[in-house]
């Protein structure tokens, strides 16, 4: 466990530099958008187009890989988003800007599928949830740096723009001064969502599942909070404690992953997740105290939901194509990503605040359910195939009588 981690430094180091400078040029733009005037619906338009863009990255991703290798399109798209978080700051244009955010969502599901594929690739059954573990506690702690990082200077500061461009441009260098052997890109193709849901639909489903939950909490939870009469920095507080919630369990529930039944593990998570979501729900109307606690159990589960179901998803596969195993699952998620925000922010408009919360358990509980039916017809499928085993008679030792009778002894030894 140890010499692996030790040998896939130079990954980690890499995805920590880019989700700190993506992380940071992703909030940069929300608030510089805010402060150049454009309306809710605008903004959300140009934020959406990076949703679409991380969709269309699943896509043209495993071909890539395929054609040049891990490396070189790494570095390629680390490049092209430095040159996008650049343009953000010399061009202030809701056109422009809408363009700059596809491409930077494009970009950034590319070399994350480069990322998690080679992580991936290099862990075996027994280590992989472990290892997904650390790299996603690896992932929300980088993220959490790249927030305080927007501190630094002023949204309408151009050095804002250009300190996040330069986080994300050092993310090639660790990759491409490493020794580590890069994954084999023979397999390296795209799987559609048949044949991902044929392989695996537990963790097809739960990879949209976890992407529809997470993205609604933190696109919508800020504005939910905002309605609830919370102040500015509580607002802050409150989704820093959802990022360190988001690392807690990660690698006890890897552990856990790799020592027991992912499947039934998968719909202990999306039970639990549901029940907290339908708390945080009602502990939003009775006090602040429960409602950080409410959030943070919650986060803490939803959180292990993606990586437990990748972990599933590359059991499935054994390790044979795992560019499109996580070029797959990031596209569930993505698809995931553009759907919950819409939904949830019509459930809010239409009961309030606690609308996110209620329509996050809801999803979450069909997501149980189904899991729930996968696992009886999973079950049921072993009970008919145990049945239509072929049954063996077992005979006795042949007598002399039968000896006699068989023809292909000759008459002359008989008696």
């Amino acid at each position: 466990m140890f010499p692996l981690l030790l040998s896939a430094t130079s990954v980690f180091l890499a995805a920590m530099l880019f989700v700190a400078g993506a992380m940071m040029l992703t909030t940069t733009v929300g608030l510089r958008l805010t402060l150049e005037g454009f309306g809710s619906g605008a903004t959300g338009v140009i934020l959406t187009c990076q949703a679409i863009g991380f969709v269309l990255g699943t896509q043209i991703g495993p071909p890539l890989i395929r054609r040049v290798g891990h490396i070189r399109v790494f570095s390629a798209f680390a490049a092209l988003v430095c040159v996008a978080a650049l343009l953000h700051g010399a061009v202030v244009n809701g056109l422009l800007w809408g363009a700059l955010r596809f491409v930077a969502g494009m970009c950034g599901s590319v070399m994350m599928v480069v990322i998690e594929s080679w992580i991936s690739a290099h862990a075996t059954p027994n280590t992989r949830g472990r290892v997904m573990g650390i790299y996603m506690i690896v992932y929300y702690a980088s993220g959490s740096a790249g927030q305080f990082l927007v501190g630094v200077s002023p949204p309408e500061d151009y050095r804002s723009f250009s300190l996040a461009a330069g986080l994300l441009v050092l993310s090639l260098v660790p990759l491409a001064m490493t020794g580590l052997a890069a994954p084999a890109v023979a397999n390296a193709k795209r799987m559609g969502l048949a044949a991902l849901y044929r392989l695996s639909p537990m963790a097809t489903v739960g990879a949209f599942a976890a992407g529809f939950c997470l993205s609604s909490f933190y696109q919508l939870a800020p504005v939910s909070m905002a309605r609830l009469g919370v102040q500015t920095t509580t607002v802050a507080h409150y989704m820093a404690a959802a990022v360190f919630a988001s690392m807690l369990l990660q690698f006890p529930m890897g552990r856990l992953a790799d020592r027991w039944d992912r499947r039934k593990l998968i719909a202990c998570i999306a039970i639990a997740a549901s029940l907290s979501a339908s708390i945080v729900a009602t502990a939003g109307r009775t006090s602040l105290g429960a409602l950080f606690a409410a959030t943070i159990l919650f986060m803490a589960l939803m959180a292990s939901l993606y990586p437990t179901c990748l972990g599933q998803m590359h059991n499935r596969l054994q390790s044979e194509n795992p560019v499109a195993a996580n070029a797959g699952q990031l596209l569930c998620y993505g698809l995931g990503t553009c759907i919950g925000p819409l939904l949830c922010g019509v459930a809010m408009g239409a009961v309030g605040p606690s609308g996110l919360f209620l329509t996050v358990g809801v999803v979450l509980a069909a997501y149980a359910a189904f899991v729930a039916w996968r696992l009886r017809v999973i079950a049921e499928t072993r009970v008919m195939a145990a049945g239509m085993q072929p049954s063996v008679v077992v005979m006795g030792e042949s007598t002399p009588v039968m000896a006699q009778m068989d023809p292909r002894v000759r008459s002359e030894v008989l008696p």
